[in-house]
């Protein structure tokens, strides 16, 4: 049975939020920036109201160079790759080198466009096609259970937060929260998980925020112990 301490759960509950955050804002960012460039130079406005960060950007361009690439900001896709780096390297014992190396092929890429002074959208396709590398070597590499449920359980952790900052299609944010649902399961099917929890008719936001409640608590517990 999988043994998980307090600090390492935190990790790959963290692990998996990171590398998610960065996925699906680049996905809503490049609708935005369609947007800018057809119809609305603002509309980074609009993708900060949203996302939650306060808008202290020039311009357009101001924009995209320093909420992507400004490692310093605690807001910018490079500082969350960055973190997911981080702790990706305090879990390579678990998640193997080879998992490891997607993140740093995704932050090579990011380091070597800011290097270039190259600032446009199409550069982070290669970003994101990384994390997906990332995802599959997760299902792929990685053999305890539990580690990969709690790193999958925080990834979808943090597509819900995302999906419903953005009001995204309540089919496409339902099958998510089914996704989610079923790692959650996984963590309490443990025989040796000690949470208790309930999770019968879970179908409404509410309820989200109660698997979200327990993810939380159990990434900062001791699975498996």
């Amino acid at each position: 049975m999988d043994n998980i301490s307090i600090n390492r759960a935190n990790y790959l509950y963290w692990l998996g939020r990171y590398a998610e955050r960065v996925y699906t804002t680049i996905s809503y960012l490049r609708h935005f920036y369609d947007e800018m460039v057809d119809k609305n130079p603002m509309a980074y406005s609009e993708f900060c109201n949203r996302i939650g960060i306060v808008n202290r950007y020039d311009n357009k361009t101001d924009f995209i160079k320093n909420f992507i690439y400004d490692e310093t900001s605690d807001i910018s896709i490079a500082y969350y790759l960055n973190k997911t780096y981080d702790n990706g390297i305090v879990l390579r014992d678990v998640i193997t080198s080879k998992t490891l190396s997607y993140i740093q092929l995704a932050c090579n890429v990011l380091n070597i466009c800011h290097n270039r002074e190259e600032y446009i959208i199409v550069n982070l396709q290669k970003v994101t096609d990384h994390l997906i590398g990332f995802w599959g070597a997760v299902d792929d590499y990685i053999l305890e259970n539990n580690a990969r449920d709690l790193i999958k359980a925080g990834k979808y952790i943090e597509r819900v937060e995302l999906y419903n900052r953005f009001e995204e299609n309540k089919d496409i944010k339902k099958a998510t929260m089914d996704r989610l649902l079923r790692y959650a399961i996984n963590l309490k099917m443990d025989k040796n998980t000690f949470q208790d929890i309930n999770f019968l008719n879970i179908t409404d936001s509410s309820n989200y925020e109660y698997i979200k409640k327990y993810i939380d608590e159990l990434s900062k517990a001791e699975v498996g112990q």
